[in-house]
């Protein structure tokens, strides 16, 4: 009753958008098959490997093959202040093999050339080890990477320095990875959005496009 009210009134179009992104999350909680993975074939299993993170990486195609237009799949225990070697000996190997395993099976079934995936943290790490064995928070250089869908293979882009504390060519701020993502996607970085008068951007203004890395 209140969404048709809303829907009649001047925001129509945010009424519907509304209404449909209501209706697809209610298909989707209906959709239970979509959240059993051990129907998958035990060959595709192995894929990801048997680590909580391959078997949310899993989870994540069958999302984007059920149409969930944006999924996040979250590896913990990278906040290493101590013991940084013995934690990353633990997180790698499992992560490595659900990244490597999730870009081929997209692949595969031809949902790569539609689907970008990003693996990224919020923060680097410092380059030097604390007095604990373990790594800082970081924020004058760290890297990430882009796969599929908009984006060329192979490519690196920008260098830091034989150390890794400064960048050395190439800066890219977190505006302009956000506008290259946007763009890789198809969406105009520009675009902002509107609480009130107020103005909320998709990338920051004045971030640039990395379009070396774009196809």
């Amino acid at each position: 009753f209140l969404e048709d009210r809303y829907a009649a009134s001047s925001a129509v179009e945010t009424a519907r958008m509304h209404r449909e992104s209501y209706e697809a999350a209610r298909r989707l909680k209906s959709a239970r098959e979509v959240f059993d993975i051990d129907a998958e074939w035990e060959k595709n299993r192995d894929l990801y490997g048997d680590s909580g993170f391959g078997k949310r990486c899993l989870m994540a195609r069958r999302l984007i093959e059920a149409g969930v237009p944006f999924v996040e799949v979250g590896q913990s225990s990278y906040d290493s202040h101590a013991d940084n070697f013995m934690w990353h000996r633990g997180l790698l190997p499992p992560m490595q093999h659900a990244w490597a395993g999730l870009l081929e099976d997209l692949d595969q079934r031809g949902l790569l050339e539609d689907t970008l995936v990003v693996w990224m943290g919020e923060i680097g790490r410092t380059p030097r080890i604390n007095n604990r064995s373990g790594r800082d928070h970081y924020v004058r250089s760290w890297s990430t990477a882009l796969a599929g869908c908009g984006v060329k293979g192979g490519v690196v882009y920008g260098a830091s320095d034989q150390d890794g504390v400064d960048v050395q060519d190439n800066p890219v701020t977190e505006g302009d990875f956000f506008a290259t993502v946007y763009t890789a996607l198809g969406i105009d970085p520009t675009t902002s959005n509107y609480t009130g008068v107020r103005p909320i951007p998709l990338a920051q203004f004045n971030s640039k496009v990395i379009s070396d890395i774009l196809v």
